[in-house]
């Protein structure tokens, strides 16, 4: 708390102070932040690194007028840049022999540059820094107990994040990389990488990131990819099992219709494996009985042209009793209703109008959408109740 005179010889009393300002920064209010600044940081102050966190914030979103106001004396911007993910400023921390003196903050700056997708020269440059290792990578025991491996990890997973092959395949066949391999192989973490390149659609670093076998679970990635749409890793991860001859530990088919991935689904009914016999190796991907439970869910919750294609494709499949489904939401699309009015006119009946009312009246489904048009239609199928109004 501050006091400052005013224009007309008042004492005002002041109650802000850093976390009021690292707020308004944070929600991207710089001009409040500058006049914050302007009116509540004394010069004594600046030395007491009461606004590091401010200062570093500002240089990470590119104000840098901010962190040459807000800079205490003797300090140099590079003293808040460790984290810093602007390409610019990681260029002057090379330039300036930064990252030659701070190994960490080297490792830091390859994370960062990894998560561009782009600048795989300037992450040479920087690695190079520091090779050949000094450390034995055989020693390495965990992936926290190494800043070079966990910071390789997390540039890795940046990269496969963000989509570029060629800083993903040189992090993944560098020493460090090779060593970083083994570790998360050992605490089963090797399908995180694929995993996030398949839920972005990264099918070339997905690819590639098979046939480097890094991992011998595909279930995780597999599972992201289709939740995701992603038909072109589902592709590639579906042709994995099918090669290795093993199984998913669910049903690819029923996910695919649970998360209204259309696209999926027809891949994955059409789909006829190369291998032999492989219908009877695979059968949880291949046979059309594994869609039955996401018929019902689907048929119950949309999206429409998911269950419009199902139900054309697996009629023997069509839900007899609706109600019987276990966790899946309500009807509370009008689309859906019609639908099941048209295919399933035996099953609409007032305790099914009932249930459907009662789910959106508790979910609270009213407030998002008008809706009197659905609890019209409802209490001309038997619910009883003035659905007209919500509580």
């Amino acid at each position: 708390m501050n006091r400052k005179d005013d224009p007309d010889g008042a004492e005002i009393e002041r109650c802000w102070g850093k976390s009021t300002v690292l707020f308004a920064a944070r929600s991207g209010h710089y001009e409040m932040v500058r006049w914050l600044c302007e009116n509540t940081l004394e010069e004594e102050e600046k030395g007491q690194g009461t606004y590091d966190d401010i200062i570093e914030h500002a240089l990470n979103i590119g104000d840098d007028d901010l962190v040459k106001f807000m800079l205490p004396p003797g300090k140099c911007v590079l003293d808040y840049a460790e984290d810093c993910p602007r390409v610019e400023v990681i260029e002057l921390m090379l330039a300036c022999g930064y990252l030659h003196r701070d190994a960490k903050a080297a490792m830091k700056a390859i994370a960062h540059l990894a998560g561009s997708g782009e600048y795989l020269e300037l992450m040479q440059q920087i690695a190079q820094l520091h090779s050949p290792l000094r450390e034995d990578c055989s020693k390495w025991i965990h992936i926290s107990s190494n800043y070079w491996v966990w910071w390789w990890y997390a540039a890795s997973g940046n990269a496969c994040t963000r989509g570029g092959l060629a800083p993903v395949q040189w992090l993944i066949e560098h020493p460090i990389g090779i060593g970083m391999c083994e570790l998360i192989k050992y605490y089963r973490k090797s399908s995180d990488l694929i995993r996030d390149a398949a839920w972005h659609g990264h099918w070339n670093i997905v690819q590639y990131l098979c046939q480097q076998k890094i991992t011998e679970d595909y279930n995780g990635p597999l599972q992201y990819a289709i939740s995701n749409g992603q038909l072109e890793c589902v592709e590639i991860l579906i042709q994995q099992f099918v090669h290795e001859e093993r199984q998913p530990m669910f049903s690819p088919i029923e996910l695919a219709a649970k998360y209204g991935r259309l696209e999926v689904v027809r891949f994955l009914d059409n789909c006829k494996p190369q291998a032999p016999l492989a219908d009877q190796r695979h059968p949880d991907i291949f046979a059309r009985q594994a869609c039955a439970a996401a018929v019902k869910q689907v048929f119950r919750s949309g999206p429409l042209r998911v269950a419009s294609w199902l139900r054309t494709h697996f009629p023997e499949l069509s839900p007899v009793d609706i109600n019987d489904v276990e966790d899946t939401s309500r009807v509370d699309e009008f689309e859906m209703l019609l639908f099941l009015d048209a295919h399933c006119p035996q099953r609409i009946d007032r305790v099914f109008a009932e249930d459907v009312r009662r789910f959106i009246l508790e979910h609270g489904v009213s407030w998002k959408k008008p809706i009197d048009h659905m609890f019209n239609w409802l209490k001309a199928k038997g619910a009883t109740e003035d659905t007209s109004q919500t509580n």
